[in-house]
């Protein structure tokens, strides 16, 4: 069996958030097997749900800065992935 590299595991993660909206190739994506989902009849909506509850648990505390870091990649995360901004509008947030 082969080790999964951090560069891989990495590639893999920007890979299907960069196609979390397409069920085709989520359906295909190494994540499916790593988290278990690959053979069930909603893999598509599992490993969706597994990814943005993933960048869901990155919400800094209330009590964060509004301005703080942890509240800028967070935003930049769920903005561009969850709500599936462009990166444009990203930026402008």
């Amino acid at each position: 069996m082969d080790t999964l590299t951090r560069e891989q595991l990495l590639k893999d993660i920007r890979d299907a958030l960069n196609h979390l909206e397409d069920p085709t190739y989520l359906r295909r994506s190494p994540l499916a097997v790593i988290f278990g989902v690959a053979d069930r009849y909603d893999t598509p909506s599992a490993l969706r749900k597994i990814l943005t509850e993933a960048i869901e648990r990155l919400e800094p505390s209330p009590k964060a800065p509004s301005d703080s870091r942890a509240w800028r990649i967070y935003e930049s995360v769920y903005y561009r992935y969850v709500e599936a901004y462009d990166q444009e509008a990203v930026a402008r947030q």
